[in-house]
């Protein structure tokens, strides 16, 4: 999440401290969507599939929900509907 706001800023580093927190939110991303795959009984490959296009889109998905979850409880979103 990091990388990314510094490669939007146009100072990317390629590998930080900080990317190793998305680390175990794209491993549980992944572990929880094998186990559903594996519960809707489809084939090996689309499991594995499955689990891969979760464990990239988890970390990018749960930080949008985070970021869009705190602008709202304590942002300007909130200032403004407060006035």
């Amino acid at each position: 999440m990091y990388h990314a706001k510094l490669a939007q800023a146009g100072t990317p580093k390629p590998f930080t401290w900080v990317l190793l927190w998305d680390l175990p939110i794209a491993l549980g991303a992944g572990w929880v969507a094998y186990g559903f795959a594996t519960w809707l009984h489809v084939a090996w490959e689309v499991t594995i599939s499955f689990s891969i296009v979760a464990s990239y889109l988890g970390p990018y998905s749960i930080d949008t929900m985070f970021e869009k979850w705190v602008n709202l409880k304590f942002g300007k979103d909130q200032r403004d509907a407060d006035t």
